[in-house]
């Protein structure tokens, strides 16, 4: 190869170098996992609680419960008392139907009458008593149907308010019971068994080391060339002078810019604005909370 070969060459690699500098923003910044903080839904005295610092438990798992003796005892007095009102609503039919029945006589009584009547053998007077009796009859079994639907809504009322209560009951027995709202690991365990809790209490923290938070900071005039879905790469450091690479995806961009953060040094970057950037990762178990890594963010 020729030095005029050489030259070009050299020049050829020096431009393509260029324009991949130009098209990479590289921004430092470094990881974190989500972290919860587990507070207790119900009250009262802790009965179990099986978990272990360090130890992971996926979604849902049941972790321990706290004791519900006296809930359980005030839900079967409840159920009791809706038993007994609901047994305390009387019988409409027998207590209608012997009123009824001395209606039909009455309506038997006034056709004997009638009949007595035209033959010239009872007076009509002897008719309008029959009739009177009749009437009222009628009017005490309408008095008495009013009186036991009135009663019977009333005993409803008081058993759907009961009902209600049980309802309550129920939610804060649910409520006793622990289990696990993220798959992550235990950070810290805050109460031990046999202690009393009361609601909003913290019970434990929990992370979620799968999924990393990884956040870096980006300069305004890149702002444009990013949105929230864009993937990207990051690099971070191993042992032995080595590095590795995941995949992310933006998860969020920050609406209002903020100073220049302290891990960027140089002079040309601290007369800039930057906009906070976090970034989802999955993480290929190399990676620790506080870990710190390179975003390159790649501009077509």
């Amino acid at each position: 190869m020729n030095y005029k070969t050489l030259l070009i060459t050299f020049f050829t690699l020096f431009l393509l170098c260029q324009c991949s500098n130009n098209l990479d923003f590289i921004s430092t910044g470094s990881f974190e996992a989500e972290e919860w903080i587990v507070p207790a839904e119900g009250e009262g005295r802790v009965a179990s609680l099986n978990i272990i610092e360090g130890g992971f438990y996926e979604k849902g798992a049941l972790l321990g419960h706290l004791d519900t003796t006296l809930l359980s005892i005030q839900k079967e007095q409840i159920v009791a008392q809706i038993a007994a009102l609901i047994a305390s609503i009387p019988n409409s039919d027998i207590q209608l139907n012997v009123l009824k029945e001395k209606g039909a006589i009455l309506e038997n009584e006034l056709k004997r009458v009638t009949t007595l009547v035209e033959s010239g053998s009872a007076s009509v007077e002897m008719a309008n008593a029959v009739k009177d009796k009749i009437s009222v009859t009628n009017m005490e079994i309408s008095a008495l149907r009013a009186t036991l639907n009135s009663n019977k809504k009333s005993t409803l009322a008081k058993a759907k308010a009961l009902q209600a209560q049980l309802k309550l009951l129920e939610e804060q027995i649910n409520n006793c019971i622990i289990d696990n709202p993220e798959s992550g690991t235990i950070l810290a365990k805050y109460v031990k068994e046999h202690e009393f809790v009361q609601i909003g209490m913290p019970l434990y923290k929990i992370s979620n080391t799968k999924k990393m938070i990884f956040t870096t900071w980006i300069t305004g005039d890149y702002l444009s060339q990013i949105s929230v879905g864009d993937s990207l790469s990051i690099i971070f450091d191993l042992p032995n002078n080595r590095d590795d690479r995941v995949e992310g995806v933006i998860l969020s961009i920050a609406e209002k810019p903020q100073y220049t953060p302290s891990n960027v040094q140089t002079k040309e970057n601290r007369i800039k604005q930057h906009y906070k950037v976090r970034v989802m990762v999955h993480n290929n178990g190399k990676i620790r909370s506080g870990m710190p890594g390179e975003a390159n963010f790649r501009f077509l």
